[in-house]
């Protein structure tokens, strides 16, 4: 009876049994691997460093905040325009730029319908 061969992945424990995943254990530390490259040519994904996951948290809150403040806002009347006013001037006082602005010629900080 043949045994079917096991498929290591890079998410499978490590066969060295240091229980880290193998991406993070020995594959890369024969091989020389860089993991960043690696990830960028296989599948095409940019790894981000820690300072980066830190911008990205920041973002997250100061997302939550202003909408958190835009549910207060909202009520009979009141014009889209006026929440993107809002919104655009909450995220340039955080120091921040609103993403859907100018993006491929959107021309607000925010994309509210009614």
């Amino acid at each position: 009876m043949k045994t079917k061969p096991v498929k290591i992945g890079r998410n499978t424990l490590c066969p060295c049994g240091s229980q880290k995943k193998y991406k993070n254990c020995c594959r890369n530390k024969k091989m020389g691997i860089n993991i960043q490259e690696e990830y960028k040519s296989k599948y095409d994904i940019r790894l981000k460093e820690p300072h980066q996951i830190q911008g990205i948290k920041k973002c997250g809150n100061l997302l939550m905040s202003v909408l958190n403040q835009v549910e207060e806002m909202i009520k009979p009347g009141l014009e889209t325009n006026e929440i993107n006013t809002f919104v655009h001037e909450e995220i340039i006082k955080a120091g921040a730029t609103p993403a859907p602005l100018n993006y491929r010629g959107f021309p607000k900080s925010v994309c509210v319908s009614v």
